[in-house]
């Protein structure tokens, strides 16, 4: 905790709070943000892969390569399928935009 304190101290206030803003911000409206009939396919399928395999996703949804990354990167770094699914767009397609 010390590090961060030292670490904000050396960015000043203007920045910290420029900082911390952002940070609030991006908690208040990311509920806002809700996938798709097409993106809740390719979840389910996520969560199908990482229950029961390949065939299993297969059976959620015929073309189930994203859904394999997705569940997979969900298992390797502990985020939920869907912000795993959100990762995985941002890096193919660019941030969303309104």
């Amino acid at each position: 905790m010390n590090k961060l304190i030292d670490f904000l101290h050396r960015l000043g206030p203007v920045t910290t709070a420029v900082l911390i803003s952002l940070i609030l911000s991006i908690i208040a409206i990311e509920p806002l943000f809700t996938p798709n009939r097409d993106a809740m396919y390719y979840l389910e399928a996520a969560k199908a892969y990482q229950s029961g395999g390949w065939l299993a996703a297969d059976q959620v949804f015929n073309w189930p390569f994203l859904s394999v990354l997705i569940g997979k990167l969900s298992a390797i770094t502990g985020l939920s399928v869907e912000d795993s699914g959100y990762l995985l767009s941002t890096v193919f397609l660019g941030p969303p935009v309104d």
